[in-house]
């Protein structure tokens, strides 16, 4: 069991984790009546913003259990659960219903988790490197600044069926410092990629005095979380909206960037982890957003996870 321990409510009177660059873009606003006529939104408060994020930690915490480790809950009622390895990821997918639940997990070295997440979040705001994730995204607004670390988002991703036109999102996007002990029998799996300063023959772990007394690496790092909330519109749709077809999605989800160290050896690798939750408003387009799903993951390794390990493979030549 890994134990998580992100110390997110201090992290709100710290400076931008995202960096400063992020402070400064011009990004796709609303202001505050623009964003209650079209979205039905109403700016959130600090106590708000806090009920939101321990709602996205919830939901995450309930989707590793489930499927970090094989079980029943794999077939219960009909749900479909896919376990594969694919690029290097560990990658665990069930669907049931309209519910989609996700685990993604890979482990690097030499990797700046601080630069990946920055990245991330940069890119996570600008409509136009959104969409080289998610192409199908057709609006990124900011609604709100609730503060450095915390903004809140309207989405809109067209959909190819006749049933549905588009679906649309209000949600919060928060970064936060995490820190966490996992088991080594967690993390034995050995990195997929390039280790720049890896010895020539690989470290020994050193035996435990007991075998119930499990050596605990020390995992730190950042969250970038996604967690969607009800506005007016998504609990009393607008006849305008329901007449373009336009349906609500509700988003749990989580970007982990991790550096994990053995404290006997000193052992450092990097692990990233995608996990998630969504609701598509129907069997078929939760299958669809399985896929979607673990094609963005990809892709957003190709925009952000590639070029750090093509500089990593530079600085070894």
């Amino acid at each position: 069991m890994e134990v998580d321990g992100p110390r997110w409510a201090q992290q709100f009177q710290q400076p931008s984790l995202g960096g400063e660059a992020v402070l400064r873009m011009r990004l796709d606003e609303r202001d505050r009546f623009e964003a209650r006529e079209e979205f039905g939104f109403h700016p959130l408060t600090d106590l708000g913003l806090t009920q939101v994020i321990l709602d996205n930690r919830r939901t995450i915490s309930r989707v590793q259990s489930r499927l970090l480790v094989p079980s029943s809950f794999d077939t219960d009622d009909g749900a479909r659960t896919r376990r594969v390895q694919i690029f290097g990821w560990d990658m665990a997918q069930r669907v049931h219903g309209n519910i989609m639940e996700c685990v993604f997990t890979k482990k690097f070295r030499g990797l700046n988790v601080s630069q990946l997440m920055q990245k991330t979040w940069a890119n996570d705001m600008r409509l136009g490197e959104f969409k080289k994730v998610k192409g199908e995204t057709s609006r990124l607004e900011v609604l709100q600044q609730v503060n450095p670390n915390a903004y809140v988002l309207a989405r809109d991703v067209m959909s190819p069926t006749e049933d549905i036109s588009t679906f649309r999102s209000v949600f919060v996007r928060f970064l936060i410092e995490t820190s966490k002990k996992i088991p080594l029998s967690r993390a034995t799996s050995a990195p997929t990629v390039i280790d720049a300063s890896a010895p020539s023959t690989p470290p020994q772990y050193a035996d435990s005095d007991s075998d119930s007394e499990e050596l605990m690496l020390n995992a730190t790092g950042y969250v970038l979380g996604t967690q969607s909330f009800d506005t007016d519109y998504s609990r009393n749709p607008r006849e305008e909206d329901i007449r373009n077809k336009v349906a609500w999605a509700h988003l749990s989800l989580s970007i982990e960037f991790l550096n994990v160290v053995n404290p006997v050896t000193g052992e450092e690798y990097q692990q990233l982890r995608w996990s998630g939750r969504t609701d598509y408003c129907g069997p078929k387009h939760a299958q669809r957003n399985a896929s979607d799903m673990m094609q963005g993951m990809l892709r957003w390794e190709m925009l952000v996870i590639a070029p750090a390990l093509n500089l990593v493979s530079l600085s070894i030549e």
